[in-house]
């Protein structure tokens, strides 16, 4: 007996949860002109250990958001399976009327989109067949054709894309000679300096508080979103 996938590739071809559209870096590196060598304080001595020989880095990014999808609200799927809400307008344009399939978004068909409220407009969503409607026996209990399997399915995943957000991450640093070619560098780093949030989608269905902003998004271990300073040292032999 072979098994066919009910729905070929090329119907779930979508977005990655990593696809990042766009992404601009700078980077910069400048010696501060002060101390030995330098052209201000250009002599040693007890001010050049404390104000000479610093450099500083920055770095700055901003990129697009990641995909999402989006879930039916208020859909209960048969056998523990999930579902996805159908795109059936343009998520980007406000207003509109909620499709039948959909009636718990009727009174959230926003006039304005892309802000923390209304990320997107749930009313371009229809929803898939509840579970509870799947014959038990006889026709249609059984999935046989692809556009029946997408029809209790309903859309891909991935459609949509978050909010984008941008960093300015800044260092100060110096190398204190120790003996020879033996050097002790300090270090102090500020990350997201300029304390920018990086918005993340709350509720990613299609009822009345789909595209809410509720906060940030989450970011690998040890890293909060808000501005956080770091002191570091480093021996060099």
């Amino acid at each position: 007996m072979r098994n066919v996938n009910l729905i070929p590739i090329r119907d779930e071809w979508t977005n990655s949860p990593y696809d990042i559209r766009q992404r601009v870096n700078f980077n910069g590196y400048y010696n501060l002109p002060f101390g030995e060598g330098r052209r201000f304080m250009n002599h040693s001595g007890v001010l050049d250990q404390v104000l000479g020989g610093w450099s500083t880095d920055l770095v700055f990014f901003a990129q697009t958001g990641k995909p999402f999808g989006v879930s039916p609200t208020g859909v209960t799927t048969a056998g523990g399976a999930s579902s996805r809400a159908t795109l059936i307008g343009d998520p980007w344009a406000g207003g509109g009327t909620p499709d039948p399939s959909n009636p718990i978004a009727a009174s959230a068909c926003p006039a304005t989109v892309h802000n923390k409220r209304n990320w997107y407009n749930p009313c371009a969503f229809a929803n898939p067949p509840a579970g509870s409607t799947i014959p038990k026996s006889g026709a249609g209990s059984q999935i046989t054709g692809e556009a029946q399997a997408i029809a209790y399915l309903g859309g891909k995943t991935n459609i949509l894309h978050g909010p984008g957000y941008q960093r300015v991450n800044m260092s100060l640093f110096k190398d204190f000679r120790v003996w020879r070619e033996n050097v002790f560098e300090f270090r102090a780093d500020s990350f997201n300096l300029l304390n920018e949030p990086s918005y993340a989608i709350g509720n990613s269905g299609d009822g009345p508080t789909a595209g809410q902003i509720t906060g940030t998004q989450s970011m690998q271990s040890n890293t909060p979103d808000a501005r956080f300073f770091q002191l570091s040292a480093k021996f060099k032999f």
